[in-house]
């Protein structure tokens, strides 16, 4: 089990803001999704995207399509897991790297990952957050900031577990659908994890 917390939401609830917050006070956070997207360059993830998957997930031996890889994990939940299956033993060994590097910087250490919950990777965590937005807020969120790729992004959304599965399973939940402020609610969390940990 990782001593980081986990860090999740569905699609623009504004895990990132939160995590940005987060950073700010002082706690390092690992962003999963940007990582995993940097794995795509990795030679041994590619040989087996490659080999188990499709060779046309590289434009060449070495430069991935990013855009062919994520049509394909969103065109099926089949097709996502067998990405994820590929990718997250990787991105784990990441994870530790990075956590064993900054594991004295800050009492603790946050892993913002959007599909935690999906990917099982919320069993590697002793504590996990989730940020909660309602639907119509966060699909109008979509709507501003992917303008004519929005339908496309509205699609993904319905790849991930409910919200209100999520908000069951995870230990604190933040609301960020602007009914409540996030900094009193984050430290309000971060004073509950204080208080698990002694």
């Amino acid at each position: 089990m990782i001593k980081a917390v986990g860090l999740t939401g569905s699609i623009a609830s504004g895990k990132s803001t939160v995590a940005n917050i987060l950073e700010k006070l002082g706690y390092p956070v690992f962003y999963a999704d940007d990582e995993a997207k940097k794995l795509y360059y990795n030679h041994q993830v590619a040989a087996k995207l490659k080999a188990e998957i499709s060779t046309s997930f590289y434009k060449d031996a070495n430069i991935p399509d990013l855009k062919k890889i994520s049509d394909f994990i969103f065109s099926s939940p089949e097709n996502a897991t067998k990405v994820t299956n590929i990718l997250y033993p990787f991105l784990t060994q990441t994870l530790l790297e990075w956590q064993e590097a900054n594991d004295n910087k800050a009492r603790y250490c946050f892993v913002e990952a959007a599909m935690l919950f999906e990917s099982g990777w919320n069993n590697l965590f002793k504590k996990v957050v989730c940020v909660y937005c309602r639907e119509i807020v966060r699909f109008e969120r979509i709507k501003i900031r992917n303008g004519e790729r929005a339908a496309e992004y509205i699609n993904r959304a319905q790849f991930q577990m409910p919200d209100e599965q999520k908000n069951k399973l995870a230990d604190f939940v933040i609301v960020n659908d602007g009914t409540r402020a996030l900094l009193p609610q984050i430290l309000l969390m971060l004073n509950a994890l204080n208080e698990c940990n002694g």
